[in-house]
Formats: C-alpha cells, structure tokens, sequence
C-alpha cells in the first residue's frame, strides 16, 4: 500500500519559492483543477476567465500570481508561474512507480529458443513462446502471453493478462 504523501502550506511554499498567505501549518494532500479541487487539496488560478471557477472552489489553497487581490479563505502561495508551480506539485504528490526485480518466476514459461535482453522481468504464469525476442529493461506481466515469433521491444511494460502475438504467431494459431 502506497504511504499518503502530505506536504504543509509552507512546505509547498518552500519547494515553489513562492509567499505563503494563509496558515502555514494547513496541510496538503492533493492536487487538482479549481473545479475538482476538494478539502485538502491545492489548485492554481492564472486567468481571469476562470474568476467564477475560483470562488466556488472547495481547494484549501492556491498557487496565485503575485499581484493577486481577489478576496478568498484559501491559502495563497503567490509565485511568478503558477501554473509551473501547480505541475510541480503535482509530480511531487504522484506514487512512486513500482519496481520489479530482473528475473523469470519459476511459475512462467519461457521457451529455451526465446532471446532475453538485460534485466528482463518475468512475472508469474507469463508464457513467452518460441522465437520470441525480448529488449532489455522490460517487464512482461503476470499471466501475460508472448506469442510465437513476437518481438517486444526495450523497457516495455506489458501489463498482467495481456496477449501479444505477431502475425507468424497468429498463421500457425
């Protein structure tokens, strides 16, 4: 399970060099549009069209411009691009990609004939069959088929219960 990553309003205020207006012990726990934003979350606000958008906002804070005035509850982090900012933020609250060890699982099958690239990852009940090449840095998924012939290029992700089959494979089907 993936630990819920927070950040409090000064320390967003911190990463982005930006002035916090607003308690700086608020804490953070998302990012999102001014119309999606919830409780807990930080949005940003650039253009003016979007003043409507701004006041009905239930996001706890907001990466402004520094002239901002408009009167709001939300916290306010006035930094030169907020948009920058926003998208910076947003990558820092994003889970961590996950990992898997090269290897093959002693549940997959994988013909002796395959061609294995470098730090290959072989998940549980895959089957690559015959004359299939594999890159390197890929990751075939659990109970994943890897057809006849088929070639899968470098650091490819082939998500569990995928079937990739060439068209060699896919004739002698």
């Amino acid at each position: 399970m993936q630990r819920l990553v927070t950040f409090t309003l000064k320390e967003l205020a911190a990463m982005s060099g930006g002035e916090l207006v607003g308690d700086s012990t608020l804490n953070i726990a998302g990012a999102a549009s001014l119309g999606e934003a919830t409780q807990g979350e930080i949005s940003f606000f650039t253009n003016r069209n979007y003043i409507g958008l701004l006041r009905k906002t239930r996001a706890s804070a907001i990466f402004v411009p520094p002239d901002f005035s408009e009167p709001i509850s939300a916290g306010q982090i006035r930094v030169s691009n907020p948009t920058k900012a926003f998208e910076q933020v947003v990558l820092k609250f994003a889970p961590k990609p996950i990992t898997f060890a090269p290897g093959t699982h002693p549940s997959a099958i994988v013909d002796p004939s395959v061609q294995l690239g470098e730090r290959v990852s072989i998940q549980p009940l895959a089957v690559i069959e015959a004359g299939a090449k594999i890159g390197d840095d890929p990751i075939i998924g659990a109970g994943s088929y890897v057809g006849h012939e088929t070639v899968i290029g470098s650091a490819c992700h082939i998500y569990p219960h995928v079937t990739i089959a060439s068209e060699a494979g896919l004739a002698r089907a």
